[in-house]
Formats: structure tokens, sequence, C-alpha cells
């Protein structure tokens, strides 16, 4: 009895999660508007909370507005974020301790190569929107709004109308795995040799199973393969990572997709291979189809007088280059990062564990201030529609009984199932000699084992950039933005504004691809917690759109720009090569823009007078053409209506890095001291084959005595015209006051930063609590800077 209390004691720990921060995780969410997301049925089975997710990479607007994906070239490196909540892996300076289970993480991605290499279920759109979507049709596809108002967040319905696109409203539906792909599981016979411990699946096909036993439809995933890995049908899902606790698991991946073939028995299909049928099938074969139990092995499909064939990924993918590809780009196998239970934080791994962005031989960047980071070297399997997949699978150590360390294991099958269990649902457990002595346990057998997953929004994967990822070639670093808007609890369990990597090294003449996405689909959030626009409807309430910019600071302590970038000192001692490049990452595009010449005018940037016109602070922080809060930022797309619309992506290009030295940076639009740093560093370490042929960049001993007058500091306007500072006694008056209304009301400070609802609030940093409303609109901005002056001056005494 002992070991069994120890066995359930674990089971009761298994409610976890998994949430990918870079590329950006949907966790199933898409274009809606919401603190949670709309539906966890979407496209995938995550196992995780709600409030979990990027909205999508995308400008509001219905399918007439294009937003381009994020876009890596083949050979650049790409950190691969994420956090879990459980745990994983061991220790790596104080063995033995904090490893309450056994994980392993799989990292895979799969493009319309591998999903649908016959491209039939891109239709044909050409009659309705041009090739505006043809990209955006394939499979996988994210799910395109069909208005503003849209989220585009329901299931794809189980037919070839939705699947395969030939309609504008079938591009509502976000699709990774094809209809073909799911009807096939949903006919083949489960594995009925895998432990279910006391479940009962309810399905005779491999849509059941244990974690899954009614059958529960998410997007078109086959859940056995979803919870089972290595899988022993074909799937489209490459492996790029296979991180485990325990280092004996490596073997797995002798039978992982790509390493060999795997068998299928053959089914008729139609539509040219859109979906299944059961055409042509009579007497035991129509009987197997019909039953959901058609063949999963050899000798039954040949019983059964069918086909048996081997493949990797897909039958109609071409097998040579499937075959190249897959022995150029192995999959790795690493010891799993140690992160203890119930936190989504950082992890401590080792070097080899967590590489870093360093040239070798380098000093790694601290291993233990990172979340759980793989750095993908991007293959070179260039496709316009990619999406990037991760499972957190763990288990507790009785399901992998392998006492002495010395294998071989032996895992639980079938024969431990019903009454042979070692786990029961929420049992009883007896510790004692009278019958008073039990406890009650919180055991759910069907997540005993337990398998989490997040993806990515669809990507392109790019050629290799010419002079960069090459063999004996520079390297390439993909420099991105994760999170979202909002202060840290809003934003949680995602994060708030940050590049990532925030602290690269590397060496002389490597280079940088910047790059990054937000979504203008972000929750209404209040003051401080995102600035700017563009607006989504009224430019008074909170804007919803996330943007981000780049500019080089004189040192990180400072919370300011490093200097005029017209000054020929600046770019000597950049980290770009010429200011061209320096203005592009602080103004996204906007610096090519036209001065506005009336209030009318469209694709324009204010000036601070016009700016200083706009009375409400809202209206002036979400205005348009309010350039300084790069508004106009991003890349552009026409709609249908020949208007512009600025949208959250943004691509910087590849950048040399040649200035030696260490060089930091900030978003001048995020950066909020003392609520959120958006904050970088890029160490260029210097070639030490040649002689320099710049100055390392020198920090300075002074703070900065010029600061750039493209960004300038706006001078508070009242609505009333000038204000004068209020006297100390109409300060302390003021607390009184506001002391008194709350002390016994609810919620009255709570004002600008409550979202209890779903949507937040619409209003703006510019709401004024009721206590401070009486003294009038013009002595407002005067009070909240003087009250502020005075906290200040209390930390400092």
């Amino acid at each position: 009895m002992k070991f069994a209390l120890s066995v359930l004691a674990l089971a009761a720990t298994v409610h976890a999660d998994v949430y990918m921060h870079n590329p950006r995780g949907s966790n199933d969410r898409n274009c809606e508007k919401n603190v949670n997301r709309n539906n966890g049925n979407r496209l995938f089975d995550s196992q995780n909370n709600a409030k979990g997710g990027y909205a999508c990479g995308r400008a509001v607007g219905g399918n007439d507005v294009v937003t381009k994906p994020m876009a890596f070239h083949a050979g650049s490196q790409l950190p691969v974020e994420w956090t879990q909540q459980h745990g994983c892996g061991k220790h790596p300076e104080k063995p033995g301790e904090g490893e309450n289970v056994n994980c392993q993480i799989v990292i895979q991605y799969a493009c319309e190569d591998t999903l649908d290499p016959a491209q039939a279920y891109r239709g044909n759109l050409n009659n309705l929107v041009g090739n505006r979507y043809q990209n955006a049709a394939a499979a996988p596809r994210d799910g395109i709004p069909n208005n503003a108002n849209d989220a585009a967040t329901d299931r794809i319905p189980q037919n070839a109308n939705s699947a395969q696109v030939t309609n504008t409203n079938a591009l509502r539906y976000g699709m990774h795995e094809t209809l073909a792909y799911y009807q096939t599981c949903d006919r083949r016979q489960r594995n009925e040799g895998l432990f279910t411990a006391d479940q009962n699946v309810n399905r005779n096909s491999a849509i059941g199973t244990r974690q899954n036993p009614n059958g529960g439809r998410r997007g078109l995933e086959c859940p056995e393969e979803r919870d089972y890995y290595p899988y022993w049908h074909p799937t489209p899902w490459r492996d790029v990572a296979f991180m485990v606790t325990d280092m004996k698991d490596c073997d797995k991946l002798k039978q992982a997709q790509g390493a060999v073939q795997h068998g299928y028995c053959e089914l008729p299909t139609k539509n040219n291979g859109v979906e299944i049928t059961n055409q042509g099938l009579t007497g035991a074969a129509a009987a197997a189809y019909n039953n959901r139990q058609w063949p999963n092995n050899e000798q039954a499909c040949k019983n059964l007088g069918q086909t048996w064939k081997s493949t990797l990924y897909h039958p109609d993918g071409d097998q040579a280059k499937y075959q190249a590809e897959a022995k150029a780009n192995e999959p790795k196998c690493e010891q799993a990062a140690y992160g203890r239970s119930n936190q989504l934080g950082n992890a401590i791994s080792t070097t080899e564990q967590q590489p870093g962005y360093a040239p070798d031989g380098q000093d790694k960047p601290d291993a233990k201030s990172t979340p759980n980071r793989f750095l993908w070297t991007i293959p070179d399997t260039p496709n316009k529609n990619c999406v990037l997949r991760l499972r957190y699978n763990m288990s507790s150590f009785e399901a992998d009984q392998d006492p002495d360390g010395a294998g071989p294991k032996q895992f639980l099958d079938s024969g431990d199932n019903g009454n042979n269990s070692p786990i029961r649902q929420d049992p009883y457990v007896t510790i004692g000699n009278n019958n008073k002595e039990f406890l009650a346990l919180n055991v759910n057998t069907n997540q005993y084992g337990r398998t989490f997953q997040d993806r990515s929004y669809v990507f392109e994967i790019k050629p290799k950039a010419p002079g960069y990822g090459g063999p004996n070639e520079p390297k390439l670093f993909n420099l991105n933005v994760r999170g979202k808007r909002g202060n840290i609890v809003q934003t949680y369990p995602s994060v708030e504004y940050d590049f990532i990597p925030n602290d690269l090294q590397l060496g002389e003449g490597d280079g940088v691809h910047f790059q990054w996405t937000g979504s203008d689909y972000n929750p209404a959030r209040g003051c401080n917690d995102g600035t700017g626009g563009p607006p989504d409807g009224n430019a008074n309430n909170n804007a919803r759109a996330d943007r981000m910019n780049l500019i080089e600071q004189a040192q990180p302590q400072a919370n300011m720009p490093k200097g005029m970038m017209n000054n020929a000192a600046y770019v000597q001692n950049s980290m770009f090569a010429n200011g061209e490049a320096a203005k592009r990452m602080a103004f996204l595009g906007q610096e090519n823009l036209p001065v506005c010449q009336n209030g009318n005018q469209q694709n324009c940037c204010k000036t601070q007078a016009q700016l200083n016109a706009i009375n409400a602070g809202n209206a002036r922080d979400n205005n348009p053409q309010n350039c300084a809060f790069v508004n106009q930022g991003g890349e552009t797309a026409q709609n249908n209506r020949g208007q512009t619309k600025y949208t959250p992506y943004f691509d910087g290009g590849v950048q040399k890095m040649g200035t030696q030295g260490r060089h930091t940076y900030y978003s001048s639009r995020n950066n909020n001291f003392s609520n959120r740093d958006s904050k970088g560093f890029i160490q260029v370490i210097p070639d030490q084959t040649k002689m320099p042929t710049r100055q390392p960049s020198r920090q300075p001993t002074q703070k900065p005595t010029t600061s750039p007058t493209a960004i300038p500091p706006v001078t508070p306007k009242s609505p009333d015209g000038p204000w004068s500072p209020p006297t100390e006694d109409e300060v302390d008056q003021k607390i009184r006051e506001i002391d008194a209304d709350n002390s016994g009301a609810k919620g009255k400070q709570d004002i600008v930063e409550n979202d209890a609802l779903s949507d937040g609030v619409a209003t703006g940093c510019d709401r004024i609590p009721k206590a401070w409303s009486s003294a009038g609109a013009s002595a407002a901005p005067a009070f909240v800077s003087v009250f502020v002056g005075i906290v200040i001056g209390f930390f400092n005494m």
C-alpha cells in the first residue's frame, strides 16, 4: 500500500499548462477581442487555460485587409520560447531535487508540402478576391474574419466546402491538419493495446483515447496522434527537437516521423483527395469502414483484401525530397531544462541545454534568467505556409517503471487497464490499521500522463538570405517581439512587451533579421497598460493595437534615446550600418510620410503643434497621424476600397552587425518606466582573425545632453487652456477627499485598469476618479503632476 499511495499522490499534481511566446502561440485564439479565447476546440486540443495565448497578427478588418505573416530565412537562428506550469527536467546543480514528474517536450512543424502537397485545399479564389489570398487559403491557414466584427473563431465543419477554399466564407475557418487526415483517423481502429486505466473509451476509432475518451473533435487533429509520441502511422509533422527528463528516451527518435516510413491501410478518396469515401468497398471492408474499425496494422489490412502502404509524412509528397530533407535536418534530443512545479516562469539549464545566442567559444547569456528556450536553425524547406507545434507531456514515474534506472523500461499497457490499473478515479487510500485511517485523493485517470499543446500562427520559411546561414558563412539571428498589450497581471499567462532575444551576442559580420508582429485585436486596456493607436473605432477610447519600435540608447539605466540620428558620431557608434536603417527601426517606415497640412489629410504625420491642439489625451495618443507613437508604422495594405491600412507587422530586413561593443536599445512607444521595461542588448564581438575595422562603441560616462527632435516630449495641455500648479494645502485636501470617498466604496480607485469584464474598459487614461473631478478639468493635469512629484520626493528623502 505504501507504493500505491506514492503513485496516487503524484497523480494529483498533473494539472498544468504550456504557452508558447515566440513565435506567438495562439492557444486556439484567433481574432477575438476578449480577455479569454472564444473557442478551445477551434484548431487543436491545448488543455490550457482560456486566458492564455496571443490574438491574431492582423489589422482589424475583413477579408479585404491582408496582413503579412512572419517569415524566417532558412539557416537563420530562431529562439523558440515557452513556459510550462508543472515543471520538467532535472536540476543541473542539485541532482534528484524537485523532479516531480517525468516529462518530454516535443517541438514539430508542418508546412503545406507535408499537409497538402497537391494543394488540393487551396481551391480557386481567382474569381472571388483575385490572388490576394492564394497563400492564406492553403493548409495550414489561420482563418480570416469576414468583417471587422467577426472573430473567425468557429471550428471548421467536417465538409469539403469548408475545407477546400472555393468561397470567402471558407476563409473564416482555420485549418492545420486536413479534412482527409481527420476522416482517416476517425475511421481507423484505435490502438487497443494502450493503457487507458479505468477510463471507458467510448469510441472504436483513433479519435478515442484515455485523455479523450468521448472522442471530442478539436479542429481536424487526430487525438491518438496528439496524445502519443512517436506515432505509428504517417503524420504531416516534422520533428525539430525532443527534450526529455531521461536521456534514454532519445531512442524514441529512431521511430519518429522522417526517421522511418510509417504504414497505413489505404482508403478511397474523392474530390481530388480532399475527403475520403467508402465508394467501392464491399463486404467486410465496408463493415470495417462503417464501424470505424478500419485496419491499423498490415496483417488486418491484407485480410480485408486492401492495400498496405508505407510513406514519409504524406503519400502524395515527393518521397525522395522528404528523405533528403529529413536527413539534412535531423531532430535534436536534449536534456530538458529544469523548471519547478506550480509556476509559469524561468527555467534553469546548463550551457549545453540552452545554447544561448553567441558564437562558439564565447560566454553565453545567463541560463537561469530566461524561460524555456530552444534555438531552432530554420531548415532549408521553403514554404509559404507553416505552423510550429509544441507538446508538453508529463507522466508520473510509476507509469514509466524502471526502478533501478538500468532499463529496459516497462510501460503500462492494456494489460494494466480496468481492475488491474494502478490508479483509480478519486480513490480512498487506507494508510492505517483501522477503518477511520484513510484519505481521499484527487485523481483524474484521463489526466494521468497528460499532453498539453500550443501552436503558432502561420509563418513562412523563406530561402536562405544571401551571404548568411550557409557553411562558412556568417550567422543570421532573428530578433522578434513577444508579448501583448496590458500590464503584467492582465497579460498573464502571456507576457508584456519585450524583445526576444533581449540579450544577443554575435560575431562581427553576423546578421540580424529585425522583424516582429502584434495584433490589433487585444482587449481595451487602461492607463499605463499600453500606449498609442491606431484606434479601433472611437479614438477617445483605449486602443487595442500592438506596435513596437526600436531605437538605440546611450545607456541602459536611462530611458531616453541615444541622440540625433543625423549626427555622424551617432552612425559611427551605431550597431546599424547607416542612419537610414536606424531611422527605419525607430519610425517603422513613417520617416517617408509628409507633414499633415490639414485635419482631413490621411497618410501623413502631425506636427507637435497639431498634436498639442488635440485636448483629449487618448484621442491625441490614438490619432492615426500621431507618428510620435508610431501609429502609422509597420507594413501597409490596401483594402478593396483603396484605403491604406496600417498593420502590426514590421520587417526591418537583414542588417549586418559591424560596430563592435555592447549596444543598448529600447522601444520608445512601449518602454514605460516603473510600469514596463522594453529594452534589449546586442553585443558585437570582434573577429579575432583580423584587425577591427571600427573602434568599439563606448558607453558614455555622462547623461546625453541632447534628445532627438523626431520624438520630442509633448507638453501637457489642459482642455481649458493654461493651468497653475495647486498649492500644497490643495493637494493635502484632495488626498483627504479621495481617502474619504473611497473608504467604503468598492472599486472606485480601480477605474482605468479594471478588466473584470471580458473586454476590459473603454475609458482611457484621461478619466479622472470622482474625488478628483470637483476641482475642475483645468486643475486635474496639474494635480496629477504635483502629486507624482510629491511621491517621488518621498522616495528620494
